[in-house]
């Protein structure tokens, strides 16, 4: 809401315009046993053993469409997709692991990527939507993720500065679902562990080196985290990330690629949002998204995306 109309509705649009193919991953049947699931290779195409979890991460996606209120958006309020993402919540606490964790591509793979953005996402919808869900649901999704936020606590991360970021993310907003549980002492340990990852440089190692698309998630989590605690750990390492991915923005209107270590190409805008008003660096790389937007490009937001992304 505190962003400018025009730019609102800029970065607002190509995602509605996703949101057919995201809703086409998802089983609408009610009468299906995976009725929920997110995975269409696992519960259409029958090509994956399992429901890959971080393919749940599109409820947030569904749930802040259903949320936004700007003209000729046709999911704002719809009853039948706030149907659609309690049943996509629900169907994520049936593939939780009876240790708290979740799996992506095998059985008993206890994967901390999948456990921390499942993690994160869920929480983000249920924080967005609480007073709109059923109680049932609420409660019960609670639950799930404070057994998810058990065995996050008892794991380490040490390749992906992302998927720590992410983790550090679902922790403060489990300290504001469930404030009293030590989720507070978890997010503080998290940050000081990306203080030590963090290069001079600005990024965050991922698997080895840096990495544009990755980098910009990273940065998203912690400006995020900046912005909902006033943490002065968060507030520096995210400007002195976004100081580094300003000079990978393309003039063409692409990012990233072949030279980052996991070769991705793809930009999340949000930290950059968030901070476009105390960074220059942020605001030049707002600037150059408003521009290419208005163009009619969405190469880096959406045109780059894997599904599971």
């Amino acid at each position: 809401k505190s962003l400018p109309n025009e730019l609102s509705a800029l970065l607002a649009w190509p995602m509605l315009e996703q949101m057919p193919r995201l809703l086409s991953q998802v089983d609408r049947n009610m009468h299906s046993p995976t009725y929920g699931c997110a995975c269409r290779n696992h519960w259409h195409y029958r090509t994956e053993d399992i429901a890959n979890s971080p393919m749940q991460e599109l409820v947030l996606s569904l749930a802040l469409a259903w949320k936004l209120d700007i003209p000729d958006n046709p999911y704002y309020r719809s009853p039948l997709m706030l149907d659609w993402i309690e049943a996509m919540l629900d169907f994520t606490m049936r593939i939780q692991r009876p240790n708290g964790s979740f799996d992506a591509v095998y059985r008993g793979q206890d994967s901390y990527a999948a456990t921390a953005f499942v993690t994160f996402y869920i929480s983000e919808t249920v924080l967005q939507l609480e007073r709109h869900l059923s109680s049932g649901i609420r409660n019960d999704t609670k639950d799930m993720l404070n057994r998810a936020a058990q065995w996050l606590s008892r794991t380490e991360e040490a390749l992906a500065g992302n998927q720590v970021a992410g983790a550090a993310a679902a922790f403060m907003n489990l300290a504001a679902l469930d404030p009293g549980l030590g989720c507070e002492e978890e997010l503080d340990r998290l940050l000081k562990r990306l203080e030590a990852m963090q290069s001079p440089e600005g990024w965050f190692p991922e698997y080895g080196g840096a990495d544009i698309g990755y980098a910009s998630l990273t940065h998203s989590y912690l400006a995020l985290i900046a912005k909902r605690t006033n943490d002065k750990r968060a507030t520096a390492m995210s400007l002195k990330c976004a100081d580094f991915l300003q000079h990978f923005l393309h003039r063409d209107g692409t990012t990233g690629g072949v030279y980052g270590s996991r070769n991705t190409e793809y930009f999340i805008p949000l930290g950059a949002v968030l901070q476009a008003r105390k960074s220059e660096a942020a605001a030049r790389m707002v600037k150059q998204l408003e521009h290419h937007l208005d163009v009619g490009r969405h190469v880096l937001i959406t045109r780059c995306l894997d599904d599971r992304y």
